[in-house]
């Protein structure tokens, strides 16, 4: 398991170095355990949520590019703001748009490290609250000759907006990764997503997770 994760990490930090590095995390995040998993809190002036991912073992492997482990899953966590891939107010873009330009620009950096041709597939859905949410993936090129099971072979993204920010999920599957269940896990991350005007204390919010 560790040696897994160990090139896990290391490939995907290579992927998304250059995706992040104009993207701000200036906001404070905490992860508190919870009975099925993890509930993660970030607030931020104009962005204060948190949202639960289900899994048994949670693991941090980077924490200054935000990247977890959720079981066998690697997940970067990207709130990004508006204003760092769109010139007009927060206040007259809406959610679509948002989430088309911040695409767009994600996109960009990916085709920018990749030589030659691969297709992106994208879509984008509402769930079941009817919050707004966009998904899109890639095969890495070249990976799907590599007999290495371990060998990161596609990059899965999935956002939603959450106030002035776009919250960007980005997951390194194997050829192991079931993709049906990665998606489930994402799906499930957006529809627990609480969001308020005010900072989330999270001592208050340990304390009414445990019953204290």
């Amino acid at each position: 398991m560790k040696k897994t994760i160990i090139i896990l990490s290391l490939v995907l930090v290579l992927f998304c170095l250059e995706l992040i590095a104009q993207e701000s995390n200036d906001g404070e995040f905490d992860f508190i355990k919870s009975t099925n998993g993890v509930r993660i809190l970030y607030n931020v002036t104009g962005s204060n949520f948190y949202f639960d991912i289900t899994c048994e073992y949670f693991k941090e492997i980077d924490a200054n590019d935000m990247v977890f482990v959720f079981d066998d899953l690697l997940i970067q966590i990207t709130p990004v703001p508006i204003s760092a891939f769109s010139k007009n107010s927060k206040l007259a873009i809406n959610d679509s748009m948002a989430l088309v330009l911040h695409q767009i620009s994600e996109m960009k950096n990916i085709r920018a490290q990749f030589k030659g041709k691969f297709n992106i597939d994208y879509l984008m859905w509402t769930d079941t609250t009817g919050r707004l949410c966009n998904s899109w993936k890639f095969d890495v090129p070249g990976a799907s000759n590599d007999t290495t099971s371990e060998k990161i072979v596609s990059q899965m993204f999935a956002s939603t907006r959450i106030g002035d920010r776009v919250l960007m999920l980005s997951c390194a599957l194997t050829k192991k990764s079931d993709k049906d269940l990665v998606l489930k896990k994402v799906k499930g991350a957006f529809l627990s997503i609480y969001q308020q005007k005010q900072k989330i204390d999270p001592e208050e919010l340990r304390k009414k997770m445990t019953g204290e």
